[in-house]
């Protein structure tokens, strides 16, 4: 079973990278899609689908040192995230966090996209525990 597409929200951008470059290089046509919640921090140019150089603040090289590793990046609404980490949570027993919640809804997007017979991969970084006190996740 093959990848054909990997969905995961940019943080410092580790991840999303160091996955890309190895999936890239074993499945040359992966589709690497990042996945930005509306709330976070980090910029995108205007008219191109690539952050700043200034997301990784440091940590992880620039992403646009390497545009050939991320196909895609979409921004997800914060209510659109919360309310797919509400449905992890009560339908799948995932406690999970909004960077989840923005993998999750970015990755059924996808999956939906390219139809039955397709494989789309994401990863669940963060839990719910970090958000308790945020009204959103108090139910």
């Amino acid at each position: 079973n093959e990848v054909d597409t990997f969905v995961m929200s940019i943080g410092t951008g580790g991840t999303i990278m160091g996955v890309a470059e190895v999936l890239k290089k074993k499945l040359p046509d992966v589709r690497i899609v990042g996945a930005i919640p509306a709330s976070s921090k980090k910029g995108m140019d205007p008219g191109t689908p690539y952050p700043r150089t200034d997301i990784s603040g440091g940590i992880v090289s620039d992403i646009s040192d390497r545009p050939d590793l991320i196909d895609e990046i979409f921004r997800v609404s914060d209510d659109d995230a919360i309310k797919m980490t509400h449905r992890l949570t009560k339908e799948e027993g995932l406690f999970a966090g909004v960077s989840s919640g923005a993998n999750v809804l970015v990755a059924l997007k996808e999956a939906k996209k390219l139809g039955k017979g397709k494989n789309v991969v994401t990863i669940l970084p963060d839990n719910r525990d970090r958000y308790l006190t945020d009204e959103h996740y108090v139910t």
